[in-house]
């Protein structure tokens, strides 16, 4: 009512920056659910990422998006949700067809890229990067009391920009792959 707050806006700039994302990846032909798909996993690694700023590092407490026992299964929702869509925007046979082109015997290779190279490197992308913010501080929580804060008030900042960053590649990467299964209005077709 009124005034929106600030959360609204920034949720409203976000959800915003997804549509015009995903209208430029996939045109008019955007799946149902991948805008709400793409803020969700923005929204949700984010704040997974920033809890890495709450004490606890040093009693050896991660945030969840360095554990891959999370990022494995939102890196299969993504995959298996990408599928799906290209199977319903092209047809099974035009879908699963394209790893044949231009020859028949790069198939194994398109295969083994899109299910297990694409999806390994998204989980691991994100898991790696947040893992290794979260030894880094526990590492630097070692150093001396007197210079301990110079340190780890830099690399909170730092940890703060990589949370963000990382949220936003899983993010592109999630619409780049939608609009690879799906293609563009102007029928450019993967």
């Amino acid at each position: 009512k009124g005034r929106p707050t600030k959360l609204q806006l920034a949720f409203e700039g976000l959800t915003g920056w997804v549509q015009g994302q995903v209208r430029e990846g996939m045109g008019l032909r955007t799946p149902r659910g991948v805008v709400e798909l793409c803020v969700t996993l923005f929204a949700f690694i984010l704040i997974c990422n920033w809890l890495a700023q709450l004490p606890g590092h040093a009693l050896g407490v991660f945030p969840p998006t360095a554990d891959v026992n999370l990022v494995y299964p939102m890196m299969l929702i993504v995959i298996i949700w990408v599928n799906v869509a290209g199977i319903r925007a092209q047809g099974a046979k035009a879908y699963f067809g394209h790893m044949a082109k231009p020859y028949a015997a790069l198939a194994p290779i398109e295969f083994v890229t899109l299910y297990f190279s694409r999806p390994v490197s998204l989980a691991l992308r994100l898991w790696g990067n947040v893992f290794a913010g979260g030894l880094m501080i526990s590492l630097i929580a070692l150093m001396p009391v007197y210079i301990l804060w110079a340190p780890t008030a830099a690399w909170k900042l730092f940890e703060l920009f990589i949370g963000l960053l990382q949220a936003l590649i899983f993010t592109l990467l999630t619409i780049i792959y939608f609009s690879e299964a799906v293609g563009s209005d102007e029928g450019a077709h993967h």
